[in-house]
C-alpha cells in the first residue's frame, strides 16, 4: 500500500492550540449578553458548524444581523489575544517529518485568510506548505468549495490525499471531494462527537506520520487496524512503514503510543465515486 502524497492541514486547534482562547472569548460574550457561562465539556458539546447554529444553542440570538454582530465581537477579541495560543505539542517536528518522507503539504482553515497567512508566517511554518488558504469572510463559511478549489491547484487524485481535521466539518470537507481524513481531539469537539463520522481519532498529531506512511488502509479503519499495528486497548503501536521509508524519518515517526478510535467508515467509499473527477493516474504536482 503506497502513502499518502499530501496532507492538508486545519489550522485552528489541529495545528493551532486555541480551544482554550475560543472558549475564553465565548465566555466573555455569554456574560455581556447576560448568559450563563459554559464550562470546557460544555463548550466541546455544542461547537460545530454552521457558526450560527452553535451560538443559537448557547442562547445568543438568532438571525443572520444578530450572528454577524457576534462574530465580528469575537474577532476583535480573539485577533487581540491570537499571539497567546501556541503551537499544538509536536507541530514542528510532524510537519519537518512529512517533509522529509517527500509528502508534501497545505493549509485549508475557515480562519480569514490574510490572517492566517499573518499568523503562519509568524509561527515560522510557511516553508511546509505549497498552498495556505483561508476563507474570504469573517464568518466560518464556504471551507467545503475551497477544499475543491484547493485538490483542483494542488493536482492531486483525491484519494492521494489526507485531510488532517479536528471537527466533523473537517471530516465533511473530505468527504466532499473524495479524500481521506483523520481527525485530531483538539478540545473543540469531544472524541466521541468525532467517532461518529467513522474515522480514525488520534490523541496527538504525533499520530499523524505514521498514518501518512501506512496510507489509505490505516486512514480508513475497518473492523482491525492495519497490517503491522496493533490495537493494545485504545493505544496503537507497530505501524509498519510504506516500502522506501528513510530511515530517519522512521526513526522520528515512532514516538510512542498513540490514542485511536477504530470505527467502521463505509461511507466513504460509496463517496469516492462522487467526488472530483480527477484520474487516479494524474500525480500530485511536486513543488
Amino acid at each position: 500500500m503506497s502513502m499518502y502524497r499530501h496532507v492538508i492541514w486545519d489550522w485552528n486547534g489541529t495545528l493551532l492550540d486555541d480551544a482554550w482562547l475560543c472558549l475564553e472569548v465565548i465566555n466573555e460574550l455569554l456574560g455581556r449578553a447576560g448568559l450563563p457561562r459554559v464550562d470546557a465539556d460544555r463548550y466541546a458539546a455544542v461547537f460545530g458548524f454552521p457558526l450560527d447554529e452553535y451560538c443559537r444553542q448557547l442562547g445568543f440570538a438568532s438571525g443572520r444581523e444578530a450572528y454577524e454582530r457576534l462574530s465580528d465581537d469575537f474577532s476583535v477579541i480573539y485577533e487581540a489575544r491570537r499571539r497567546e495560543c501556541s503551537l499544538r505539542r509536536g507541530a514542528r517536528q510532524v510537519l519537518a517529518q512529512l517533509g522529509e518522507l517527500g509528502v508534501s503539504q497545505s493549509l485549508l482553515s475557515a480562519y480569514s485568510h490574510p490572517r492566517l497567512v499573518e499568523l503562519v508566517e509568524a509561527y515560522g511554518l510557511s516553508a511546509h506548505f505549497r498552498i495556505v488558504a483561508g476563507a474570504d469572510n469573517e464568518y466560518g463559511e464556504g471551507k467545503v468549495e475551497m477544499g475543491r478549489r484547493q485538490l483542483r491547484e494542488l493536482g492531486c487524485a483525491p484519494e492521494d490525499v489526507l485531510f488532517v481535521g479536528d471537527t466533523l466539518h473537517d471530516w465533511e470537507v473530505a468527504q466532499a471531494v473524495g479524500a481521506s481524513c483523520v481527525l485530531v481531539d483538539s478540545g473543540h469537539q469531544h472524541a466521541h462527537r468525532l467517532r461518529r463520522a467513522g474515522t480514525l481519532v488520534l490523541a496527538d498529531l504525533a499520530g499523524v506520520v505514521p498514518v501518512v506512511m501506512q496510507g489509505p488502509a490505516a486512514a480508513l479503519p475497518a473492523a482491525a487496524p492495519p497490517a503491522g499495528a496493533t490495537l493494545v486497548g485504545a493505544t496503537l503501536v507497530g505501524a509498519t512503514p510504506a516500502a522506501g521509508t528513510p530511515t530517519g524519518a522512521l526513526r522520528a515517526a515512532s514516538p510512542g503510543p498513540t490514542a485511536v478510535a477504530w470505527d467502521r467508515r463505509a461511507r466513504v467509499a460509496a463517496t469516492r465515486d462522487q467526488a472530483l473527477p480527477t484520474s487516479r493516474s494524474e500525480p500530485c504536482e511536486r513543488p
